[in-house]
């Protein structure tokens, strides 16, 4: 990103997810706020976690093992990690085909198969352990399905996910409410040149006002389960 356009997203008010020391040290120097930053990714090393940390970035975690590095390092600092579980939502009543398959296989698969995430029983283990962790705040939850299909119907059905597990946590732990919940990106537009069904056919992807439509209405319907 250029540091023009990250002085016009930062007056507007938006955050960004970083991937790796790099994305997280140039957010930080194009003085993004710390608490609109969220770190992402499966591989992130100690000395990542400590910066992020120390910087009081949210940190998405991906398993309960992360999740122990990252109590044992914000207590060494003496400071309160602030984190995101990262989820994987269960959606076999979905007919969406991932446009990357090879063999033409689910989207709802495709997610459980080659996204990082924490099972829910693990999730819902890690919150509790979180909410005794006077060095951890739960501040919400993350989900990434990545570009998997234009298919409207799946991006309502994975939100509505989203919405149901957020709710079911929160069912668990009363005195828990997400403060932050992250539907990740990798929506297809019609100018992407992967913006069309794959293999290449007809029709172009939805546009951003059709996404913007959808996942509200399955987060909604989602939460109130």
């Amino acid at each position: 990103t250029s540091p023009v356009l990250r002085a016009i997203l930062n007056e507007e008010g938006a955050g960004c997810d970083v991937f790796g020391p790099g994305e997280l040290e140039i957010a930080l120097r194009s003085h993004v706020p710390a608490e609109r930053i969220s770190l992402n990714g499966a591989t992130k090393s100690d000395a990542l976690l400590e910066r992020a940390i120390s910087a009081g970035v949210a940190v998405t975690l991906d398993s309960a093992r992360e999740l122990e590095r990252v109590r044992r390092i914000a207590k060494s600092l003496h400071q309160v990690a602030r984190v995101r579980f990262r989820i994987r939502p269960w959606l076999p009543g979905t007919t969406a085909v991932s446009d990357f398959g090879l063999a033409g296989g689910a989207a709802y698969l495709a997610v459980q198969e080659y996204r990082a995430g924490m099972p829910g029983d693990e999730v819902a283990e890690c919150l509790t352990a979180a909410l005794n962790d006077d060095h951890v705040h739960p501040a919400g939850i993350h989900a990434h399905a990545s570009r998997q299909t234009t298919d409207l119907s799946f991006w309502e059905a994975y939100a509505r996910g989203v919405g149901a597990t957020c709710a079911g946590l929160a069912a668990l732990s009363p005195q828990w409410r997400p403060e932050e919940i992250d539907l990740g990106g990798g929506f297809a537009v019609p100018r992407d040149p992967t913006g069309r069904p794959y293999p290449f056919g007809e029709g172009l992807a939805p546009t951003p006002a059709a996404y913007i439509a959808a996942l509200p209405a399955g987060l909604s319907d989602g939460l109130a389960t």
